[in-house]
C-alpha cells in the first residue's frame, strides 16, 4: 500500500493507480465542494467504499493527513480485513493446516489487485462469503435466539448493500440458498434467515 501511494504521489499522469484516481477525484468533489455522491455526482459504488475514505480523511485531518494519503490508509484497512475474511473463511474448511496455509498465501496475493483501488479490495469479494459463515455458525449453536439470527443476517445484509449492489445481491442468493438448504432438516433456521434477508431488503 505504501508502494501504491509512493506511485501515485510520484505519477504525473492516470498509471497504475488510475482506479485509486478516479475515486480521488470524487472525494475531492466531496471535502472540497460539498457535493454529495448518488445526489450531486455519479458514483459506482456503495456508500461505503466513498464515506469511509471520506471519514478517514476527517478523522486523521487534525494530524495534518492528506487526503490521498487517508485514502490509501482507508486502503489498507479494508485490505486488512480482506485477509481476515479470508482466514475466517479458510479456518472452518475441513481441510489439513499446510493446505490452509497455502490456500491463505496464493488467495492473499491473488486477491491484491493494486491497480484497481477500493472497489478491488479483498474485503469486498469475500464479504457474502464470510456473512453465510457467520450466520451458519450462529445458527448451529445451541443456545442460538431466533430473534438473534434475524437480527445477525439483517445487520450483514446491509453490510454487504453498502459495499455494492451486486455484492448485497450476491449474497441474498447465497442468503436464500443456505435458508433452503437448511429447510429440510431446522425449517425454523431457514424461515428466520429469510425474514432477517427480507427485512434488510
Amino acid at each position: 500500500t505504501m508502494l501504491l501511494y509512493y506511485l501515485a504521489k510520484m505519477a504525473s499522469g492516470y498509471g497504475i493507480e488510475w482506479e485509486s484516481a478516479h475515486f480521488l477525484y470524487r472525494l475531492r468533489l466531496m471535502e472540497f465542494y460539498g457535493l454529495r455522491p448518488y445526489l450531486d455526482f455519479h458514483f459506482e459504488y456503495g456508500p461505503a467504499l466513498i464515506y469511509l475514505p471520506f471519514w478517514f480523511h476527517k478523522l486523521l485531518a487534525p494530524l495534518d493527513v492528506s487526503l490521498e494519503a487517508s485514502y490509501y490508509a482507508s486502503y489498507y484497512v479494508l485490505n486488512l480485513l480482506g485477509l481476515l475474511c479470508l482466514f475466517v473463511s479458510l479456518d472452518g474448511a475441513g481441510i489439513p493446516l499446510r493446505r490452509k496455509i497455502v490456500a491463505f498465501l496464493l488467495l492473499a496475493v491473488a486477491s491484491f489487485g493494486l491497480w484497481m483501488g477500493l472497489n478491488g479490495v479483498s474485503s469486498r469479494y469475500l464479504l457474502p462469503y464470510l456473512s453465510v459463515i457467520l450466520i451458519h455458525r450462529a445458527a448451529i449453536r445451541e443456545q442460538s435466539r431466533l430473534w438473534a439470527l434475524i437480527a445477525l443476517t439483517f445487520l450483514l445484509a446491509l453490510a454487504n448493500i453498502t459495499i455494492s449492489a451486486e455484492i448485497g445481491l450476491a449474497f441474498a442468493i447465497a442468503c436464500v440458498v443456505y435458508a433452503l438448504l437448511v429447510l429440510r432438516r431446522r425449517a425454523s433456521i431457514g424461515l428466520v434467515v429469510l425474514v432477517g434477508l427480507a427485512l434488510a431488503v
